[in-house]
């Protein structure tokens, strides 16, 4: 993605985790509803539900994963 009209600031943090959240930024995008917890609970196995779960925290933060193939 072309970012040549971002400051040099806002390319250091596109795409990354930037700094500390605040709690109502943590509880908006991973407090997980009935509907994000219904697709953990059906598409990964015990052993991996708090990693899915951050992977929908984090597309809901940032925008997408933070690895081409999430898989």
């Amino acid at each position: 993605m072309p970012v040549e009209f971002l400051s040099d600031d806002q390319v250091a943090a596109y795409e990354r985790f930037v700094g500390d959240l605040t709690r109502s930024e943590l509880e908006g995008f991973f407090l997980l509803d009935s509907t994000a917890l219904d697709l953990v609970a059906d598409k990964r196995g015990p052993h991996n539900r708090l990693g899915a779960g951050l992977q929908v925290g984090t597309v809901r933060f940032l925008g997408h994963f933070l690895t081409e193939d999430p898989l």
